[in-house]
């Protein structure tokens, strides 16, 4: 079985210049990493071509259904013990998954292993997602 399978839905990409980064950075965890087109039509098949050269399965939709049913197809696929969501223009650091296998492995039973995520914007300025903080 699979570690862990990381689930990124995607709609008329420009690239995916950040999840092959993620991908490389993370590549010593046995990880799948699977895309799902969530129905950006046939002008973008070069594009999704390249992440299938690159070792991820893609799933291509005919009709766009949104994110939300772009990750449900995605995980019905997936073979992994864990699940990582992520966005097509999010990157993970280096070490990303193997820290969240290790926190999963470490942690309760009951417990799901999480990671607040640092927000890059084009300017360069970073922002830190703590709105888990909110949640009872």
């Amino acid at each position: 079985m699979v570690q862990v399978s990381v689930i990124v839905p995607a709609y008329k990409p420009t690239g995916f210049d950040a999840l092959l980064a993620s991908m490389a950075a993370n590549a010593n965890v046995d990880a799948e990493w699977i895309v799902v087109d969530d129905g950006s039509g046939t002008e973008f098949d070069t594009i999704f071509a390249e992440l299938e050269g690159a070792g991820a399965r893609v799933i291509r939709k005919t009709e766009n259904h949104r994110q939300g049913a772009a990750r449900n197809l995605g995980l019905g696929q997936a073979r992994g013990q864990w699940i990582k969501f992520l966005d097509a223009d999010d990157a993970l650091d280096e070490g990303h998954l193997a820290a969240l296998l290790a926190a999963a492995q470490a942690a309760p039973k009951q417990a799901i292993p999480f990671a607040p995520t640092q927000h890059t914007f084009p300017n360069e300025a970073t922002a830190i997602n703590n709105s888990w903080r909110d949640l009872p």
